[in-house]
């Protein structure tokens, strides 16, 4: 896993990742693009545009790195090590990228894609389900308006360890109301908001 400042610093005549970065992320937005054509038969292009530009952002590219501690596996110039570039998360996410491109040229496009699926299959999940909660709270917010209100949302109840919290949430508009519960604060609302829609007057 070669860094540019390491071939660049040591003057080493070896290969660096930028040309597999390049190739890596072209394979893994198509892969995860598939996968949202394949299994969500209900979103449109823009919101698969969306989907997949998080689920592939830098971000969430480098916590999928850290989860395979590639930091350590990268070699970098000294300047780059001493400024903390093992920890960097552009460094981890484009190593990422880096590795889709080898198993790309070695394995193919079909065995590369069921290895993505196995790795992003359920960040494209949460994100949708993510997706389809951001909608039923903002479908919350506006209906409230409609009628001069506004949902109040408060914390019920956290449980569980830190690393897999469960958060209870309760949703009030007027004498309405509603409670559901979520890994995060903010999914927990959304749930809240789908439940309270649900029984919304005139609504099946």
């Amino acid at each position: 896993m070669t860094h540019a400042s390491y071939a660049n610093e040591t003057g080493e005549r070896c290969a660096h990742n930028e040309r597999l970065e390049f190739l890596g992320d072209a394979v893994l937005g198509l892969c995860v693009a598939d996968e949202l054509f394949r299994d969500h038969p209900d979103l449109g292009p823009g919101e698969m545009t969306r989907l997949r530009a998080a689920v592939v952002s830098g971000e969430a590219l480098a916590q999928v790195g850290r989860d395979w501690d590639l930091g350590s596996e990268l070699r970098l110039g000294q300047g780059e090590a001493a400024n903390g570039g093992h920890e960097r998360g552009s460094n981890i996410g484009r190593a990422v990228e880096a590795i889709f491109g080898v198993l790309y040229l070695n394995l193919g496009y079909e065995q590369t894609r069921s290895l993505i699926r196995r790795v992003f299959g359920p960040r494209i999940s949460a994100s949708v389900e993510e997706s389809e909660s951001l909608d039923a709270k903002t479908a919350l917010q506006e209906k409230a308006q409609a009628e001069g209100m506004s949902p109040r949302y408060d914390v019920v109840a956290r449980a569980g360890p830190d690393h897999a919290p469960r958060w209870v949430v309760r949703v009030e508009v007027g004498p309405m109301s509603a409670r559901a519960e979520g890994s995060s604060k903010r999914l927990a609302e959304r749930a809240a908001a789908q439940e309270l829609l649900s029984t919304w007057p005139g609504e099946d």
